[in-house]
């Protein structure tokens, strides 16, 4: 083990340290979205995340969990394709994707085999601009979330953290939970 460790060192000693640095390329398009681009050959694959400003900031009181609900149903089914149907077609595409939402961002993550790039963009594309949220999609979501919340209140690491930020952020919209209320996500409907 010392001698792995010793050769990592020498090795990390004797490379160029400009062999390390990653040509960083930022653009920004017409609507001044600004996005940076790193491109590496080495690996046959796209790997994308992206973050907008979003999140449980803007859930109103009584539908908190709002914006982690959607993020949750993003990756459930898109146009004709339900739930099952659209998880398979990303594994036969060598394709990740998953979404996620914080106190005050929305963000995902995508991953797909090069060769597989237009299928794969496209099914993004579905995800994002014509999600299917199927009523057994939401139902399976909401369960799950509902279930979250429980294990959390019984956690008393977690219960303090959320009562940390309740009691500190008090009068403001970050002291509300982004998971939400067993109350607030049995309300949401999807309009």
């Amino acid at each position: 083990m010392k001698f792995i460790k010793f050769t990592f060192f020498i090795i990390l000693i004797f490379l160029p340290i400009a062999n390390w640095a990653m040509d960083i390329q930022e653009f920004k398009t017409k609507n001044g979205l600004k996005f940076w681009f790193v491109e590496d050959k080495s690996i046959p694959i796209i790997s994308m995340s992206f973050t907008f400003l979003g999140g449980s900031f803007f859930d109103t009181k009584d539908k908190s969990g709002t914006a982690n609900f959607l993020a949750a149903l993003l990756d459930e089914g898109s146009g004709d394709l339900n739930g099952k149907e659209f998880q398979e077609k990303m594994n036969s595409l060598g394709m990740k994707l998953n979404f996620s939402s914080s106190k005050d961002k929305f963000s995902g993550f995508f991953q797909t085999i090069s060769e597989n790039r237009n299928e794969s963009f496209n099914l993004l594309k579905s995800a994002i601009g014509n999600p299917s949220l199927d009523s057994e999609s939401i139902e399976k979501i909401r369960g799950q979330i509902i279930s979250g919340i429980k294990i959390a209140e019984s956690n008393i690491q977690t219960k303090s953290s959320l009562n940390c930020y309740s009691e500190f952020f008090k009068g403001h919209k970050f002291s509300m939970d982004y998971n939400g209320t067993i109350n607030s996500v049995t309300g949401i409907k999807k309009n």
